[in-house]
């Protein structure tokens, strides 16, 4: 393994090693920072589409986990707002979010978890506990209104700011970067300003 300035290169002469044989390699990665720290503010909306979810899942693991070691969190709200075509990848997370949702109350975090299936009906989901604990709906998510309802929560009555996280294909980072743009000015600072942090995936 090679390290690079712009990434990593594997270099196997002839694809095999001196005996002949092959080998699988995994490699997994990277690992580090948030570039935006979302525990400096009071209320956090984290949007995904699809895969994408795994940035929302750890951005709020690291809000519950600085909380759980200082033992104090300026965030006491957290929206999640997950937007995906078929059910089968909640099967994955729903345990862990229900485990995180409780861990992040023992804390004096409210998490609440949208879920918007885009081209399945709600029937096609197993009945599970965890879907308990999350809101459901056969639908596309519109930022525009989700960004407002967050906006406009009495939890930013008295400021406290907004830290905005989306990850996800093109179409639907662009659609929540559009949104915070389109918030009023007046309002922005009226709740404390607002931050972005967008990572964008796609071929």
């Amino acid at each position: 393994m090679k390290d690079e300035s712009k990434g990593s290169a594997v270099i196997v002469p002839g694809g095999l090693s001196p005996s002949g044989t092959s080998y699988h390699v995994l490699v997994d990665g990277p690992y580090g920072s948030f570039f935006t720290d979302m525990t400096r503010y009071r209320t956090v909306l984290l949007c995904a589409g699809g895969s994408g979810f795994t940035y929302c899942m750890a951005a709020l693991e690291d809000i519950i986990g600085q909380a759980a070691k200082s033992g104090r969190s300026l965030t006491k709200h957290v929206h999640v707002v997950w937007s995906l075509r078929e059910p089968d990848m909640i099967e994955s997370f729903g345990p862990g979010i229900e485990e995180t949702i409780r861990v992040a109350q023992a804390h004096g975090i409210t998490v609440t978890v949208k879920l918007f299936l885009t081209k399945a009906n709600s029937n096609s989901l197993v009945e599970r506990s965890y879907l308990a604990s999350l809101e459901l709906k056969v639908d596309r998510p519109i930022f525009s209104q989700v960004l407002n309802e967050v906006a406009s929560g009495e939890a930013l009555v008295n400021g406290g700011g907004l830290g905005v996280g989306v990850c996800g294909p093109s179409g639907l980072v662009e659609g929540v970067s559009q949104a915070v743009m389109d918030l009023d000015p007046n309002q922005v600072q009226g709740i404390g300003g607002v931050k972005l942090h967008s990572e964008k995936f796609g071929w």
